[in-house]
């Protein structure tokens, strides 16, 4: 037996005979807290299900909104009903009355008697492009409302808003009470902005203060030390440091809040089902000329934007005055463009000058603005088996903290790898496609979960080039277009000819991110169109 955090224990035991057909019978008795906390049941996990069914015999007396969510047809869903009985204290003051005198009840009910159901449940694996497979797995939550138990005039509200669940994280000192001005907190936040001329400057001094302490690698919402202690040690949990980076940009008098979210990796939250156990994470919102921005104090960039995995839908401002939820999805479009002029040498190769031009989350890969470090990066990113690519002279202009864009130009010498036997009097050329996107491969031929990207998306790549001397164009692929109907997701290339220059342009258009499960093949259509060999170009010599 094991501690873990939060209280809990790991029992662990072995099956030494346990082998391949086996079937494991495995029974538990589970003690609960209070009469209110029934289990939530989950069908699926990340090993494959032959029978998963949950009964449950719930008295009339106890209020729960059940909260399903369910991928799967049930194969039972029943509701019958039964009789229970059992025992129990209750005091007086739970009757209404002052006397505090508690007796024990014994009291036969009416119960509603459920039994829900799911058979041959594949195991829960990764998949390509789906923020968290957890998001997808079938369960039924309990969320306890009170008792009603009239002949003994008991009536007990638990019944939960999110208006109370700000409200009470506002006035609990491991949340709330962190954020009171202190003496420390205001020298603090004033050093830090000292320099500023305005509120744009003064977030953007303390964010990036913050974004360099240590971060422990632990979640949660709630702070286990103080803010203080925090500061002294520039460490700290994901809460610490996201409640010391809002304490610090409260303290410039700055409209700051916490926001609570549930992180992509944690699934998907219910605003139907109140219960704070589905947030793990505190993040900032911050008011700047009536515009809101989040920060993220764990952020491995120095930009505004927030990391991917905290884009989930939607989180909750924990305000003492109203509830606000607040929409956190990626509607910065991102992009990435190459320009190459130059011109194709006898050998099948390319010279010219390259222009970059990345933004948004893009533009993230150029955080790092040592330029020997970006030289390597395209370079790695631009070649292939048929070509390799070196760049020289290489220009940066790094991206701004509120503007996340970043442009670079090169000079650009592509190399040919293969040489083509056949005819002397042809030059075959083929020229780099977008092996820089990362694109995973949709090897399943079926798929019953929505395609998810991270972020909305478009790439270009465009080559004018000049023809050797000598040479004539003797044959230019034609132009190839897929896409899904009435989307906004497209790969495109067309190629031009100028007589003595030729234009190539590679399109790829992703600025719709969520896909249901029938648009699959149409989309495995697309990245074949993107993973394909390029086409080759034939010149011939005069």
């Amino acid at each position: 037996e094991e501690d873990e955090l939060g209280g809990w224990k790991t029992k662990k035991f072995t099956m030494p005979d346990v082998r391949e057909g086996s079937i494991i019978d495995l029974r538990y008795e589970l003690l609960l807290g209070s009469e209110g906390q029934l289990p939530n049941w989950y069908f699926d996990s990340n090993l494959p299900v032959k029978w998963s069914e949950l009964e449950a015999e719930i008295p009339t007396f106890q209020r729960f909104n059940l909260v399903s969510r369910l991928n799967k047809p049930l194969v039972k869903n029943e509701r019958d009903q039964s009789e229970i009985s059992f025992q129990f204290r209750v005091s007086d003051i739970d009757r209404g009355y002052s006397s505090g005198s508690t007796k024990k009840l014994r009291i036969r009910s009416p119960a509603d008697k459920f039994v829900w159901a799911m058979k041959d449940l594949p195991a829960l694996e990764y998949v390509p492009f789906v923020h968290s497979i957890y998001n997808y797995r079938s369960n039924i939550q309990f969320d306890f409302k009170g008792i009603e138990i009239p002949n003994y005039n008991i009536y007990q509200d638990y019944s939960n808003t999110w208006e109370s669940v700000t409200k009470t994280l506002l006035k609990q000192d491991e949340y709330g009470g962190q954020l009171n001005s202190e003496a420390w907190s205001r020298q603090a936040a004033n050093t830090i902005v000292a320099e500023a001329k305005s509120n744009i400057e003064k977030v953007e001094l303390i964010v990036k203060y913050i974004n360099e302490f240590s971060w422990t690698e632990f979640y949660g919402f709630y702070a286990d030390k103080d803010l203080e202690e925090v500061w002294s040690d520039r460490s700290g949990s994901s809460a610490e440091l996201n409640l010391l980076l809002i304490k610090l940009l409260k303290e410039t008098l700055i409209p700051t809040d916490p926001v609570l979210i549930s992180t992509r990796p944690n699934g998907r939250l219910s605003k139907k089902f109140v219960q704070p156990g589905q947030f793990n994470k505190t993040i900032a919102s911050v008011l700047i000329d009536k515009k809101r921005y989040f920060f993220d104090a764990v952020n491995e960039y120095e930009t505004y934007l927030l990391p991917q995995h905290n884009l989930n839908g939607a989180g909750l401002i924990v305000d003492s005055t109203n509830v606000q939820w607040v929409d956190l999805k990626a509607d910065v479009r991102s992009s990435m463009r190459f320009n190459v002029d130059g011109a194709i040498t006898v050998e099948g190769g390319v010279s010219g000058e390259l222009n970059i031009e990345a933004k948004g989350y893009e533009a993230l890969r150029f955080e790092e603005t040592e330029k020997q470090r970006i030289e390597d990066y395209m370079t790695e990113y631009l070649s292939s088996d048929l070509y390799t690519v070196e760049l020289d002279s290489l220009e940066v202009e790094p991206y701004l903290f509120f503007s996340p864009q970043v442009e670079l130009k090169s000079n650009f010498q592509m190399e040919a790898q293969q040489v083509r036997t056949g005819d002397p009097d042809l030059l075959y050329v083929q020229l780099p496609g977008f092996d820089f996107i990362e694109i995973e491969d949709l090897n399943n031929d079926e798929r019953t979960l929505p395609v998810e990207f991270s972020f909305p998306a478009t790439y270009s790549l465009e080559f004018r080039l000049s023809l050797p001397e000598g040479y004539i164009l003797d044959e230019l692929p034609e132009k190839e277009t897929v896409k899904i109907p009435g989307k906004s997701f497209t790969y495109s290339d067309s190629f031009l000819d100028l007589g003595d220059r030729i234009v190539l342009e590679r399109r790829f258009n992703g600025v719709e991110i969520t896909f249901p499960a029938q648009d699959y093949e149409m989309i495995r259509a697309v990245f074949s169109a993107i993973q394909a060999p390029t086409k080759t170009i034939v010149l011939r010599r005069e």
